[in-house]
């Protein structure tokens, strides 16, 4: 997948010598030195080997190690569209200061686990408007001025898992700056799940989410927000909208399992790690 994405950073539409890329090998049993070397040649690539302490940690090398005045990230299933980094580009120069989250888009030969896992992410960046104080974008498509992001500590090391990290992240930066949507930067997400590692993807979701409620809570701010029945009336018919009946009614099957896994994952998160939160309504 790593070959890919670089593939499709060497046909970024931006000058070569305004960009740096930067590898954070989160510790695989690939090797990559090969991979490295042949993309070498039209990209300016920096390898790094994290030692397997989660995603957190890895983006946080990468963002220490960088030496530009922004950063942008994202991961290695993901083909970032030739004018990504000049949408980017455009938007820090009219908002130096801002955060940006980008359009994140089904990868064509997805099948309908993944169609579904990316859906319910459409479905979340759509609401956002009703909901602004819930804004967080995915890290395989967010942009930060590099020295904001460091002076506020960047990821949280304690997510061990790719699971509440970004969202924490998000939560942070909105208490101090602006987090803002920007549609025009565009990455495809190849997303290779089955019914086990799709279920078990949004069970490691629900895990990163009590995680991320207790730091909250133990922070002394406000318990866990249980969404409303709208709000999930919504998202299962939100299927309907776009897709032809038969598809729309085994993706909403899909999205309603989503759910099942993530609350399974967030009680068992609970329980690991002790802590009693409380639950407001809104």
């Amino acid at each position: 997948m790593l070959d890919r994405c670089l593939a499709a950073l060497e046909r970024i539409d931006y000058p070569r010598s305004d960009f740096e890329v930067l590898v954070i090998d989160d510790g695989s049993n690939i090797p990559l030195t090969d991979l490295i070397d042949r993309h070498n040649a039209l990209l300016a690539i920096r390898y790094y080997r994290s030692d397997a302490h989660g995603p957190a940690r890895a983006r946080n090398l990468g963002l220490s190690s960088a030496r530009g005045d922004y950063v942008v990230f994202t991961d290695d299933d993901c083909i970032p569209q030739p004018d990504w980094l000049t949408a980017f580009d455009a938007a820090f120069k009219s908002a130096p200061d801002v955060g940006f989250g980008g359009r994140i888009v089904d990868a064509p030969e997805n099948n309908v686990y993944g169609r579904a896992s990316q859906m319910l992410i459409t479905f979340l960046y759509n609401g956002f408007p009703r909901h602004p104080d819930l804004t967080f974008f995915c890290s395989n498509n967010l942009a930060f001025p590099r020295r904001r992001l460091m002076e506020l500590g960047g990821f949280d090391e304690t997510f061990p898992r790719a699971a509440g990290e970004d969202r924490e992240l998000c939560a942070r930066w909105n208490q101090r700056y602006e987090l803002r949507f920007l549609p025009d930067a565009v990455v495809r997400h190849h997303q290779l799940l089955d019914f086990r590692s799709f279920s078990h993807q949004h069970f490691r979701y629900g895990v990163g989410g009590a995680h991320f409620w207790s730091k909250k809570a133990a922070a002394g701010e406000a318990g866990v927000k249980v969404k409303s029945l709208d709000f999930y009336w919504r998202m299962l018919t939100f299927p309907f909208s776009a897709e032809k009946r038969l598809s729309a009614f085994t993706l909403s099957s899909l999205l309603l399992l989503s759910q099942v896994a993530n609350m399974a994952g967030y009680f068992a998160g609970r329980i690991r790690t002790g802590r009693e939160l409380r639950s407001i309504s809104h």
